[in-house]
């Protein structure tokens, strides 16, 4: 804690490997089984609001317990795991199969599995490649600068201006 009150962002050193363990990469039941859940994630909440918050979400690996693990971008994960928390439980129970939103330290760990778990996975007919998944997210991010920040001196990062500016022009 500083003498102001606030708490600072320690580092904390995690063995990917032991993460990794964990992890499996998406066979082929696991990917008929996002998109399952994909399907019903559009008929739930309609195309746009699908196309806008939920299609960029990505299958990225399954864990021990056959639980589907998807990953949202840094800029959103806490955002969409909170506002579409128990719709995508309720879009996989209906798939048979639960899941959850991961963070960045699932996500790196995912890279090393297979060239397809830490892609993007095949999308519902509407194009988008999305994966949903709700639960406890482990967003760790970095202490340093996340070079998403914008020159202009902005509060907000640049992804989220992006995200922002692109919602104004469609509504």
């Amino acid at each position: 804690m500083t003498d102001r009150g606030r708490t600072r962002r320690r580092r904390v050193a995690v063995d990917l490997a032991a993460v990794r363990a964990r992890l499996r990469a998406a066979g082929e039941a696991d990917r008929a089984a996002w998109q399952q859940v994909q399907a019903v994630l559009l008929d739930a909440v309609g195309a746009s609001t699908f196309e806008l918050w939920l299609a960029p979400l990505d299958l990225l690996a399954v864990d021990l317990d056959g639980v589907l693990v998807v990953s949202a971008p840094r800029e959103t994960v806490g955002w969409v795991a909170g506002r579409f928390g128990r719709i995508l439980d309720s879009a996989a129970d209906r798939a048979g199969r639960r899941l959850r939103v991961t963070g960045e330290l699932e996500r790196q760990a995912a890279k090393a599995l297979s060239p397809t778990a830490a892609g993007p996975s095949a999308g519902v007919s509407t194009g988008g490649s999305g994966q949903a998944s709700c639960g406890a997210a482990a967003d760790v991010s970095s202490s340093g600068g996340s070079g998403d920040r914008p020159v202009d001196g902005s509060a907000y990062s640049s992804a989220y201006t992006d995200v922002y500016n692109q919602f104004k022009e469609v509504s």
